[in-house]
């Protein structure tokens, strides 16, 4: 390279050297003696570099040099012999600067009166273009779609030592499986750390993937049968099927057909377990795994055993033996008579002479290959021996008194009197050959007003060798309660070989009654009115005498109510004690009047009236329990007439509104009251 001369004309240095040498003479005169040195003038200097293509080096060819100030009067230079530089960035940009630049230098006389400055250049690193050789698409399982993925081609024109690798979609041809399906180009793009320093070429070659198909896999259902079932067909066996992608499933996949499973179970086989496995199936864009196997499980058949027993057999008879028994179930012609059949057994707990009641029969022990055994229970019922009709009636005591005033309590005789009909006895004509007796029974007595037994397993003792007629008797303390006077209904029940009895002894007071009612008194005593008795609901009259103490005793006449009464008349200070109690038949039942405290008794002559706050009860009849409470606050009113013909009379009226409940329909003549025998209903 030639250096451009810049230096100044021959003449312009002659004259230039003689303006120094008259310089350095003025210099030298001795006018004063100072030391300077000229200051070094910087210079820009701005170097010219050649642009070229990328090639991965930072390498600059500097072609020449310029300086930026105006030295045109000066004989200065600069020059780039032996000068070099690099460029600061060895990828591709516009203006790349130089960097690491050396090697050029001032020239001319005048260069000693300069300094290199600021010294710069840059030129264009051009990118370098490729050309895709070959692409590669990423081959994928099918998903439904056309999508393509480039994931790498080959690269011509790539610098030496460099990677550079490209990427990009396309669209397959078919979104079907398949093998080396045509994939059309969308993009391509290069990349790597300096794929940034070329261009990829417009050009593309044709590129080509596979699709591969996806797998079903089919699991088989357990399932199972029962010993004697039918071999199913290919309906009853059922299965799961997966692989699908989401938009997809047997309903809509191309191409599907269903797998068919089985098993090897034929009519007939044994209990236990066999395998079952698919066969077949097949989708566009699937392959289907038919490996997988599911259980048919042979399970047993039920033989059910019931009890073939008696229904029903009667206290004494022996226990049914064998106790037989039905078994359903079999199968395959099956039968109890195979061998290797074992019968189940049936038992009881019933022995003869055990109570009447009800008694399970359970069956166990049967076996039988390829079966399970079900056992049902039966009851046995062990039926009461029944001697129809039976008859009992209470001939007992009917009143008592205590000892003293001081004592609270009576000893009284509890009767009954039983008579059965024998001759329809079972296993027995009369009382011949073994035939029951009355004797094999017991009686119990109870109160029914408070449904307290007094006595209970009372020993019916035979009349005179007559084994269809008997006797029970025994005693009873029983109370005058806290007024003095106690009423009891006395109901008799036969227990023990007996069942039946009538109406009387069945839970129920008889209509007449004195036959079962128990009065307990304390003795009269002076200044008491006390009574009991039998009145009759229509007439109201009947036969009393109020004895010389105050007692007023005596039966009325007809069916009646009863009455039970005992009163203390107080004194100006003393409150009146006494109770009274009225029992008025009810159909079945009856009506039980009790008075809860008196509130007045007044005798006026020949009549002692009574006032008391009284509660009534429906015993019986059509009370759905033993007892129904009716009204716990009613009045009641009672009048003891000492006349010629001697008569009590009761109203009972509701304490809600006075509405009357039960009367003899009572008026008022004078300063009496007395009846017209007409009966009011309490229902």
């Amino acid at each position: 390279m030639d250096m451009l001369d810049t230096r100044p004309s021959t003449r312009t240095r002659r004259w230039r050297a003689l303006g120094a040498t008259v310089a350095a003479a003025l210099v030298a005169v001795p006018v004063l003696s100072v030391a300077t040195a000229a200051a070094l003038t910087p210079l820009t200097i701005t170097l010219t570099v050649t642009s070229r293509a990328y090639d991965g080096t930072a390498d600059a060819a500097i072609t020449g040099c310029t300086i930026t100030e105006d030295v045109s009067s000066t004989d200065v230079g600069c020059s780039i012999d032996g000068a070099s530089a690099e460029f600061s960035s060895p990828g591709v940009g516009t203006g790349v600067a130089l960097t690491n630049i050396t090697g050029v230098t001032l020239t001319g006389d005048d260069a000693v009166n300069y300094e290199i400055g600021t010294i710069s250049g840059s030129a264009d690193i051009t990118a370098v273009e490729l050309t895709a050789d070959a692409v590669t698409v990423a081959d994928r399982d099918y998903d439904g779609t056309d999508d393509a993925t480039v994931n790498g081609c080959t690269l011509l024109g790539v610098i030496e030592g460099e990677t550079v690798g490209c990427s990009g979609t396309g669209t397959f041809d078919s979104a079907d499986a398949g093998t080396g399906v045509n994939v059309t180009l969308d993009t391509l793009e290069l990349t790597g750390a300096t794929a940034a320093n070329y261009t990829l070429a417009t050009t593309w070659p044709s590129a080509s993937a596979n699709i591969a198909a996806l797998e079903l896999t089919v699991i088989p259902d357990d399932q199972s049968v029962t010993y004697g079932d039918t071999a199913p067909d290919a309906s009853f066996y059922s299965y799961a099927i997966s692989g699908f992608i989401p938009t997809e499933d047997e309903t809509i996949a191309d191409g599907y057909t269903a797998p068919t499973c089985g098993s090897g179970y034929a009519d007939g086989d044994a209990v236990g377990t066999t395998s079952i496995s698919c066969t077949g199936g097949a989708a566009t864009n699937y392959t289907v795994d038919v490996s997988a196997t599911g259980t048919l499980t042979i399970d047993p058949a039920t033989l059910t055993v019931t009890p073939d027993t008696p229904s029903s057999i009667t206290y004494g008879d022996g226990t049914p033996t064998p106790l037989s028994f039905v078994v359903t179930g079999f199968v395959n012609g099956e039968s109890d008579t195979d061998e290797g059949y074992t019968a189940p057994t049936c038992t009881v707990t019933y022995t003869s002479g055990d109570a009447a009641g009800d008694y399970t029969v359970d069956c166990s022990g049967g076996s039988y290959a390829n079966y399970d055994f079900s056992y049902d229970t039966a009851t046995l019922v062990v039926a009461p021996f029944e001697l129809t009709p039976v008859d009992v009636w209470y001939t007992g005591q009917t009143e008592a008194y205590t000892a003293s005033s001081s004592e609270t309590a009576a000893r009284v005789t509890l009767t009954a009197s039983i008579t059965a009909d024998l001759d329809g006895a079972e296993g027995s004509e009369g009382c011949v050959d073994g035939g029951a007796s009355v004797s094999d029974g017991t009686v119990t007595f109870t109160d029914q007003l408070s449904g307290k037994v007094i006595a209970k397993n009372v020993a019916i003792s035979e009349v005179a060798g007559n084994c269809e007629e008997g006797i029970a008797t025994t005693f009873g303390t029983l109370s005058t309660g806290q007024n003095g006077t106690e009423m009891y209904a006395i109901v008799v029940t036969v227990d023990g070989s007996f069942s039946g009895s009538n109406a009387d002894a069945g839970g129920q007071l008889d209509t007449d009654f004195p036959s079962s009612r128990v009065v307990v008194s304390l003795p009269v005593t002076p200044g008491t009115v006390q009574g009991y008795g039998s009145l009759d609901v229509t007439a109201g009259t009947g036969t009393f005498e109020l004895g010389t103490e105050g007692s007023l005793t005596g039966e009325m006449d007809g069916e009646a109510a009863s009455t039970v009464f005992r009163f203390v008349p107080g004194t100006r200070k003393v409150t009146p004690k006494g109770q009274a109690v009225v029992m008025i038949p009810a159909g079945e039942g009856y009506y039980y009047v009790k008075s809860n405290s008196i509130t007045s008794v007044t005798v006026n002559g020949s009549v002692t009236t009574v006032f008391a706050k009284a509660s009534i009860t429906l015993v019986g009849g059509s009370c759905p329990t033993e007892t129904c409470a009716i009204d716990g606050n009613v009045s009641l009113r009672l009048d003891v007439y000492d006349e010629a013909t001697d008569r009590v009379g009761f109203t009972i009226q509701s304490s809600k509104g006075s509405a009357l409940y039960y009367s003899n329909d009572w008026y008022k003549e004078g300063r009496a009251w007395k009846t017209r025998g007409q009966v009011l209903s309490l229902s």
